[in-house]
């Protein structure tokens, strides 16, 4: 946490290393100096910050859950066929960010087909460029292949299924 302190010629200034700190549950958190604050048990408490006599406080709730998000067959929204979009796909990644803390989204987890047909590059081009999204947040993730996301295509089954292009845009180099 940090403190700004207000002044009354409009001026501001953090007074984070001035303030004392202090919490309304021991053993929920601990605080340390400068409002660096470390959970140490499941449950809630206040932090409150002071300074020349002036107070602030913050709820803060540990919680032992987490979530594990699935993402099912984004073929449609990148091949932008049967209705679906790239807006579709990135509004939903974008959620995903946005609740990455909130939500305490530890794993994203892909259910196959992120392509529409496998031998079609833009398809590829576009599904790379969403989950370049979870990329930038740090949200494992593992985009796992689906019938459609082999090479030949179209969900196709055959002997020569070929991956070379998930594994251009998916392989071991990206994570």
């Amino acid at each position: 946490f940090a403190v700004k302190a207000m002044w009354s010629d409009g001026s501001s200034s953090d007074t984070t290393g001035q303030a004392i700190w202090q919490t309304s549950v021991p053993g929920i958190v601990n605080i340390g100096v400068g409002g660096a604050f470390t959970a140490q048990a499941v449950g809630v408490t206040t932090i409150t910050a002071s300074f020349r006599g002036l107070t602030t406080s913050a709820i803060v709730n540990v919680s032992d859950h987490f979530a594990v998000i699935a993402i099912p067959d984004t073929q449609y929204m990148v091949s932008q066929t049967e209705g679906g979009s790239l807006d579709m796909m990135r509004s939903e990644f974008n959620w995903i960010k946005d609740h990455q803390v909130s939500g305490n989204i530890r794993f994203v987890a892909g259910e196959g087909d992120i392509v529409d047909s496998g031998a079609v590059m833009q398809q590829w081009t576009n599904a790379d460029s969403m989950y370049k999204i979870l990329d930038a947040s740090a949200i494992p993730y593992a985009p796992v292949i689906g019938n459609h996301d082999y090479d030949i295509g179209g969900g196709a089954l055959d002997s020569n299924r070929a991956s070379h292009n998930y594994n251009q845009y998916f392989g071991p180099q990206r994570f």
